[in-house]
């Protein structure tokens, strides 16, 4: 079991402990899946559709903000559910505090956008 956040499209987060295997991932992101290394220390990385945008999935605000903290401002955007975990060495390990850090900041980020 591995902890992880699932972030969805409607702004929700569900934290907790999963089985984290390719199916699983697979089921919760709506199809094939995509590795993106948010490049931290602790090896975040968030997995997505990689035919999110294909597919009309919805905007999720809280991963494009997570996306922008490393990538930069309007670079791209992510289409539907996320997955959000550290990976250690290729292999799938519990979110790190500095991970839970990086997706408070980003939540907080759309708040504030939500609010200008």
């Amino acid at each position: 079991m591995t902890a992880a956040a699932l972030i969805h499209t409607d702004n929700s987060i569900e934290v907790g402990h999963y089985t984290m295997d390719l199916r699983w991932l697979q089921k919760q992101v709506g199809g094939y899946i995509e590795a993106v290394d948010l490049q931290q220390p602790d090896g975040l990385v968030m997995w997505c559709n990689e035919e999110g945008k294909l597919q009309g999935l919805p905007v999720n605000n809280i991963a494009t903000m997570l996306f922008e903290k490393v990538f930069g401002f309007g670079v791209d955007y992510i289409a539907g559910d996320v997955v959000v975990c550290c990976s250690k060495e290729g292999d799938n390990a519990d979110l790190s505090e500095a991970g839970f850090k990086m997706i408070t900041e980003a939540v907080e980020e759309c708040q504030r956008r939500a609010r200008i």
